[in-house]
């Protein structure tokens, strides 16, 4: 993927866009946005950072330890400091994996009225000319024709997007419209490059990532052990568990946007924040064995 958002958007070598003075905010501006605390955010941010940093660190040690010591620690005390997956939530995990590898198809009439969708929630009041338009990289597809970014994600990352569009449209319409110090993220390419991110967490996907046990356990159970029913929403998958993955995107889509604000992103720096969003996203995982726990700590 970051090939392919270096070939949209240019080389690493390219000179940033130039601020303009309707589009740059000062150096606190992004502090403030991030947190509830207004002016004297940029003091208690930098100290939360610091202790953020820390606390992950010491998690991410401790997951480490309890992995490589598996081999020929007793299971009744691996039990107790590893979260174990069950015989139900694996079995649940296998179906829904099977469920959400789906393709996109541009000739399954279902999937390009999702499409039709997510662009009326971007732009409700705006017509498209055609299915082909150059209008969808308004929303943050790289060409004309949106099927062609779906590769990976499927159908599924589809799912996502109206999820956090219908679910939580402020939201939504801040990562689509708002400006950002230096330049915006574009959000569907953002969208599906954060489902990919967690198949690879759950330990599927293109590539392989090295999550540690204790992250990767955390998210099954958050997901598949069926604590928490989120609302429903129409045109989508009516799966328990397809809802929760849901719910645990729009954090991490949360978690991406403010390593974004504090790093003044820019397109080419779009690789790079999203290895520290992971990075930041695996410490907060470390320390949540619930849906509750995992709000609480993205905040």
């Amino acid at each position: 993927m970051e090939g392919t958002i270096r070939r949209r958007f240019g080389k690493s070598s390219d000179t940033p866009p130039q601020p303009t003075t309707n589009n740059w905010v000062s150096e606190e501006e992004p502090l403030r946005r991030a947190s509830p605390y207004g002016s004297q955010s940029s003091t208690i941010i930098s100290s939360y950072d610091f202790l953020n940093v820390i606390l992950g660190r010491l998690f991410e040690t401790w997951a480490y330890i309890t992995e490589s010591l598996s081999s020929w620690i007793p299971s009744y005390i691996l039990a107790a400091v590893v979260p174990q997956i069950t015989p139900e939530m694996s079995s649940k995990m296998e179906e829904f994996r099977k469920g959400v590898t789906r393709a996109y198809d541009k000739d399954n009439i279902a999937h390009e009225e999702l499409l039709m969708i997510l662009w009326k929630e971007a732009h409700p009041t705006e017509e498209l000319d055609s299915r082909i338009s150059d209008k969808w990289k308004s929303l943050g597809f790289q060409g004309k024709d949106p099927a062609t970014d779906f590769r990976g994600g499927g159908i599924f990352a589809l799912e996502n997007l109206i999820f956090l569009a219908q679910r939580y449209p402020l939201q939504f319409h801040k990562y689509l419209e708002d400006q950002y110090p230096r330049e915006r993220f574009p959000l569907a390419i953002t969208g599906l490059n954060l489902t990919m991110l967690l198949f690879e967490i759950l330990g599927w996907g293109m590539k392989r990532i090295s999550s540690a046990a204790q992250t990767k356990n955390n998210l099954i159970k958050i997901i598949f052990s069926g604590q928490e029913n989120i609302e429903r929403i129409p045109h989508l998958t009516d799966d328990s568990n397809y809802y929760r993955f849901h719910e645990v995107y729009c954090l991490l889509f949360d978690v991406f946007d403010k390593e974004w604000i504090k790093a003044k992103g820019w397109l080419l720096d779009f690789p790079k924040i999203l290895e520290s969003t992971k990075t930041r996203f695996e410490d907060v995982l470390n320390r949540s064995s619930s849906m509750s726990q995992l709000k609480q700590n993205c905040i």
